[in-house]
């Protein structure tokens, strides 16, 4: 899945228009509607798991609804454990013992639980068109415990924090932002196949 992952981002013949934009949407995201438009893309991208090559950006009116969309749900699904895990570090932080760090690996564990789930919450949502299929748990439940999703969401991870790494390191150089939509549609084909072989 790996090779599949990495070698997804240069199919079709507008690879290279294709992560100029998405680049450049990485690079301009401090300015918001960029980033929705990238959200939009990389849900594209989790549904399309028959595709042989990534989607092409287009639709734009459409693209950015879904974009909006998906970051209400995970704003959503994120900001209490968020709200929680800042308060326990912080709490630990002031030395107030073992008990406060115990509270914030607890809540490093609970985020790391929603974002788990997040792709999964994001897919219901974008198949459905609404925000409420995104907390349909009975549908979510069966591909979060299936063993195939469980190794992509791993890949995902390992190489999104990758990519992560390299576009804050070279962030103040347009590279670093190639490199991380190039590593970002990678991290979310690897979902993509993984909910694909879950459902």
């Amino acid at each position: 899945m790996l090779g599949e992952a990495l070698s997804y981002p240069r199919r079709g013949d507008g690879w290279i228009r294709r992560t100029l934009l998405g680049g450049l949407s990485l690079f301009f995201g401090i300015f918001g509607l960029p980033l929705v438009l990238l959200a939009g893309y990389l849900l594209r991208v989790l549904d399309a798991a028959d595709g042989g090559e990534p989607p092409p950006f287009g639709d734009w009116f459409d693209l950015f609804e879904e974009g909006a969309r998906a970051v209400v749900v995970a704003f959503a699904y994120t900001l209490v454990p968020a709200m929680a895990l800042s308060f326990s570090v912080l709490a630990a932080s002031a030395g107030l013992g073992t008990l406060a760090w115990l509270l914030a690996l607890s809540t490093l564990g609970l985020y790391l639980l929603v974002l788990y789930v997040l792709p999964v919450g994001l897919l219901r949502s974008y198949r459905e068109g609404a925000l409420g299929a995104s907390l349909d748990t009975a549908a979510i439940r069966g591909t979060c415990l299936d063993g195939s999703y469980a190794r992509a969401w791993l890949l995902a991870f390992g190489i999104g924090l990758v990519g992560l790494a390299v576009t804050v390191s070279l962030g103040i150089v347009l590279v670093g932002a190639f490199l991380g939509f190039y590593l970002s549609l990678a991290a979310w084909r690897a979902l993509s196949l993984g909910i694909a072989a879950a459902e």
